[in-house]
């Protein structure tokens, strides 16, 4: 299980190019990228959140679709800024294993209310992290666009999509055109700089795309994480590593876990518009968590390095072929076949005298995750009606990690799933920190497996000429847990020309991450809330108020009964009524495109499982229904403060202008994000505030008024500072691009591009909360983001 980076990939640069040399066209210029008029945008069919592919318009989901301009033009580091940057309402937060994504009030310090897929297929951490693969890349080049569902998928996708649907679908072969070149990129902020080849190659009955990318990041050096101190004689400095009581400075913000770069590879093939084919191979693994650098020390104690304290490394790789097979001329069936592999490693160097990437250092999970899955859809349409109706079988087999024996098998859930306690690895040696202990230890052998079986149909019938009635079901029959039914109904009409209005009810379900799902099946507990539940109600309307311009509006009434693991088994934490409206206006014309949207959400009810609150439970939902309390000296009750929700920003106004100059030689795009404060998280503030005004003082001793006075002191020093720095209040955020393309030659293109990320001021990138536990509010911490620089040279031919 040892990483090392010597020499790994010195093959794989002029593999590359020897790739894509021979292959010479045009590539797509600036000038083809705004050719589309927004009419013809409008009709491009999309293929995620419902098994048809239909115009975006006419989809029962909400779907933001990021095309390929939009992407290559982004002043943005990764996926998970591209998706904050475009989608209405989406959050992003960080945490301690990468970012998080928030959509319609839905955010957790796991992305496991969401489900990522390639080209349609799932390749979601279905053990821990849920959405982690693919949203910390940096190079987005081989993306030929991005569909993303806010709000439930589980009609189509199953467990998993409660809150949304991200849909990477790459470059083909046979969609897209001209895309071959060599691109570097750099961001000197960041300290990060690679390279890509992209090539696109076509014969008389198949066609292909291949890309491949190298990406070396050593990080964000120095950063300024802001984390609340809880001594009594701490200096008013709250950046990690940086003032009085620190031995070393902060490890770096999203650097290369292990020295080891990103690598992307991805293989397209299609043949004859019948059978297709991808694999693809991704590695990355950032550092993320607020802490400092650690040292390491030899046999005499004496330091040797320091390395960041917390690291996570990713590798996973898919391969995917399908057949289309016409049955007659209005049905067809198809069959696909999936399997993907990922593995999850994460390290903290918490035993010194060890490397960082040794077995003794590894914390808390060290596994693979491997998936099958087979599926068979057949298709008929007719004049008036059309119909979708399939099954799918899934197994998931979870073990030890890439290369490893089962000794090195490594999952935590509250207790720790390892093979056996007497031949692990991370057993023999019980005086190192961070081991397993006897008591809290599930012996699994080789590993842990689920299957699943699952039946699908979708209609669509033609009502009249201006209305359509839809139809969908799911029925997923889980090995580890109870039957789950998904459904969806929708009524679209249009009243007239330009103008449509859909109504969606959905009802879905979600299975929690399987480590937690074992280990409620295994303790066969009965339970008939095991599955997190979503009855949602959307109306939306869309007017094309010209032939340059439409408007979305959208609202919706989320009703969630939210499901935790509670350390033995799943359990029912507590009712969410959300109620939610979306604006979204679009302009195009041949040189200038504008988008503009705004998300508003609030909780209309928030109610807590009453058998959770006995002062010992906290949550990261809401402040609104709250009982806890606090493990410290002196003990306060924290209770219901607020109506807001917690990790939310209940305003987000976001907009993108795009303006082409000089014949489209040279592109300007300007982006702005506004985070209209986070009330339902600064609600904390005021709960404790209020415990400590309320608390009755009359019983203690001296010494205890005492620690009383303490602890009420650090409370209000923390609150001063951190409402100095405006934390959780409005934030305004820019970004801007700037990209000039200029032929070189017949069939030769240069593009430069240079880009800019909180343009005028830093920015907050707040920590994900899950419910301080001290004396003083110890959760609610952030960083400091600079402004960003970065360039792009792409080379096209």
């Amino acid at each position: 299980m040892r990483l090392s980076s010597s020499g790994r990939y010195k093959l794989i640069i002029p593999m590359l190019v020897s790739l894509v040399m021979p292959f010479r066209s045009v590539a797509q210029s600036t000038e083809e990228l705004f050719e589309l008029s927004l009419e013809e945008l409008l009709n491009v069919r999309i293929t995620t959140g419902q098994l048809f592919d239909v115009r975006q318009q006419d989809s029962p989901s909400a779907v933001t679709v990021i095309q390929q301009n939009q992407i290559d033009l982004a002043p943005v580091k990764n996926l998970a800024e591209l998706l904050e940057m475009y989608v209405p309402g989406l959050i992003l937060m960080t945490h301690s294993e990468g970012d998080k994504l928030g959509l319609r009030g839905n955010i957790a310090a796991e992305n496991y209310k969401l489900l990522i897929l390639i080209n349609g297929k799932n390749i979601t951490n279905m053990v821990y992290e849920g959405v982690i693969n693919e949203i910390d890349q940096w190079d987005l080049t081989d993306i030929e666009r991005v569909e993303v569902v806010r709000g439930p998928g589980s009609v189509v996708y199953g467990t998993g999509a409660i809150a949304g649907v991200i849909n990477i679908i790459p470059k083909s072969g046979a969609t897209t055109s001209n895309a071959n070149s060599i691109i570097g990129q750099f961001n000197t902020t960041y300290h990060s700089r690679g390279f890509s080849l992209q090539k696109q190659f076509s014969g008389e009955k198949s066609h292909g795309y291949f890309f491949g990318s190298f990406r070396n990041s050593n990080g964000l050096q120095n950063p300024d994480y802001y984390v609340q101190r809880g001594d009594i004689n701490a200096s008013n400095n709250r950046f990690v590593g940086k003032g009085d009581g620190y031995e070393n400075g902060p490890q770096p913000y999203k650097a290369d876990a292990f020295d080891r770069p990103q690598v992307k590879l991805h293989l397209d093939w299609q043949y004859l518009e019948r059978f297709n084919l991808f694999a693809r191979y991704t590695q990355s693994g950032q550092t993320h968590h607020f802490r400092t650098l650690s040292p390491v020390v030899d046999n005499s104690n004496n330091v040797i390095n320091t390395v960041p304290n917390r690291q996570v490394s990713l590798r996973s790789f898919i391969f995917a072929p399908e057949y289309l097979h016409q049955l007659t001329e209005r049905s067809r069936f198809k069959a696909a076949f999936t399997y993907d592999t990922q593995e999850y490693l994460r390290y903290e160097q918490a035993n010194i005298q060890w490397p960082a990437d040794h077995p003794n250092n590894a914390r808390d999970y060290a596994f693979s995750q491997n998936r099958w899955h087979v599926s068979g859809l057949y298709t008929y349409e007719a004049s008036e009606w059309n119909v979708t109706s399939g099954y799918e079988f899934e197994f998931i087999d979870v073990t030890a990690p890439w290369g490893e024996n089962k000794e090195h098998l490594l999952i935590r859930e509250g207790v720790y799933m390892i093979n056996d306690f007497s031949t692990s690895v991370y057993t023999q040696d019980l005086s190192l920190r961070n081991r397993p202990r006897p008591d809290r230890v599930v012996e699994v052998g080789s590993g842990i497996d689920f299957y699943k079986h699952s039946l699908l149909f979708e209609g669509n019938y033609n009502l009249s000429e201006k209305t359509q009635l839809h139809y969908g079901h799911r029925l997923d029959f889980p090995n580890r847990s109870s039957t789950m039914s998904s459904m969806r109904f929708a009524v679209q009409t249009r009243p007239r020309e330009g103008h449509s209005v859909t109504l969606t009810a959905q009802h879905a379900l979600r299975m929690m991450p399987l480590r937690a799902q074992y280990l409620n099946d295994i303790a066969d507990t009965p339970n008939d809330k095991e599955h997190e539940k979503i009855d949602s109600i959307e109306l939306a309307y869309t007017n094309s108020i010209s032939r340059n311009g439409y408007i979305t509006g959208r609202a919706f009434y989320n009703d969630i009964d939210a499901v935790g693991f509670t350390g033995e088994e799943l359990q029912f934490l507590g009712n969410l009524k959300l109620v939610g409206i979306e604006a979204e206006f679009f302009y195009k014309t041949d040189s200038v495109d504008l988008q503009i949207n705004h998300s508003y959400l609030s909780p209309n009810s928030v109610t807590m499982n009453d058998e959770l609150k006995d002062g010992t439970n906290r949550n990261n939902l809401s402040y609104a229904d709250y009982f806890y309390i606090t493990r410290t000296e002196i003990p306060i009750t924290l209770e219901s403060t607020g109506n807001g929700l917690n990790n939310w920003s209940e305003n987000t106004s976001k907009f993108v202008v795009t303006k082409t100059f000089l014949d489209n030689s040279l592109t300007i795009q300007l982006s702005g994000q506004i985070f209209w404060d986070y009330k339902g998280s600064y609600d904390e503030v005021h709960m404790y505030q209020k415990a400590y005004d309320n608390f009755d003082q009359s019983q203690l001793t001296s010494e205890q008024q005492l620690q009383f006075n303490s602890q009420l002191s650090i409370f209000e020093r923390e609150r001063q500072l951190m409402e100095e720095r405006d934390a959780y209040q409005t934030q305004f955020t820019f970004g801007l691009s700037v990209t000039y393309s200029t032929p070189l030659m017949d069939n030769t293109e240069f593009k430069s591009s240079f880009y800019i990320q909180n343009l005028f001021d830093s920015r907050k990138r707040y920590f994900v909360n899950t419910g301080s536990s001290n004396f003083y509010t110890n959760r609610m911490n952030f960083i400091e983001e600079p402004t960003v620089y970065g360039v792009k040279f792409e080379l096209s031919f």
